[in-house]
């Protein structure tokens, strides 16, 4: 029957397929991989020889219409990205949807994702988080969406990679304060997982004591905050009243960060107000 599978693989360790993935991969027509090379290892391992094809972002136009003319044969296409679930932060969501549009049926075949699997181990009691993935590559645009996210009541979920980790911490700590809570989940089910968690001073000082402790894929999750209550507010205008006389407003505003705690762009604001005439 002509449908579309999308189907989570393992996001390290591969005995966290589930049953029904593996039975799908077996049974469908065509196997959709976003890299051939790495899937094809993991079919091998389950003795999978299902026919696959390349969906490489660059060809997801390409790819898609042969993927529409296959289901018009009446073929079954299972879905797959490197590891985890397609779609998130991965390819798979312009073809899921010119798929629907086409009037074919999708169906979900679920299991890894990392962003949960950090979630699940990182002990945060909040019902609530929001999921972001990665952040920009550009120091000054990531800046800015930190601005722009923080502060936040609910905790929120971070992708990094090894090379970023590093700058997208320290740009965390000049947004939120060295003594923000955090979990950093790296190498999540591969042999050296490890889930550390601390304040954002802690963490970066974790990252910087040993190089291996920056290898690997990075979930990094930021506990909810306070938002900005009166209590805060009074605090806030308690130390800037004092400095802004005295610094400039940048540095009154890191000064105060600094002794706070609180969020930067929560004190920049205030001290625009205190600073007019």
């Amino acid at each position: 029957m002509a449908q579309l599978y999308v189907v989570a693989l393992p996001i390290g360790n591969v005995d966290d397929i589930t049953q029904r993935a593996l039975k799908t991969l077996a049974a469908v027509d065509f196997i959709v991989a976003e890299d051939t090379r790495h899937s094809g290892r993991l079919l091998h391992h389950y003795q999978i020889k299902t026919q696959m094809l390349a969906g490489h972002t660059r060809d997801e136009a390409k790819i898609t219409t042969r993927v529409i003319e296959l289901l018009a044969q009446g073929k079954s296409i299972a879905l797959v990205s490197d590891a985890g679930t397609p779609a998130l932060n991965d390819p798979g969501a312009y073809l899921v949807n010119s798929v629907r549009r086409a009037g074919f049926e999708i169906i979900p075949i679920p299991g890894a994702c990392a962003a949960i699997v950090a979630w699940s181990a990182a002990g945060i009691a909040g019902p609530h988080f929001y999921y972001y993935g990665f952040l920009p590559n550009s120091a000054k645009t990531r800046q800015n969406e930190l601005d722009r996210l923080f502060p936040r009541a609910d905790a929120i979920l971070f992708y990094e990679a090894p090379h970023r980790i590093e700058s997208m911490m320290a740009d965390l700590r000049e947004c939120l304060g060295g003594a923000q809570k955090g979990v950093l989940a790296r190498e999540l089910t591969k042999q050296f997982e490890t889930i550390v968690a601390g304040t954002l001073d802690e963490l970066i000082a974790y990252l910087s004591e040993d190089e291996h402790h920056r290898l690997g894929e990075f979930v990094v999750i930021i506990e909810g905050q306070k938002i900005n209550t009166e209590a805060q507010q009074q605090q806030i205008d308690s130390v800037l009243c004092i400095l802004l006389p005295e610094v400039p407003l940048k540095q009154a505003v890191s000064i105060t960060q600094k002794i706070t705690g609180l969020a930067k762009n929560v004190i920049y604001e205030r001290a625009l107000v205190l600073k007019k005439p």
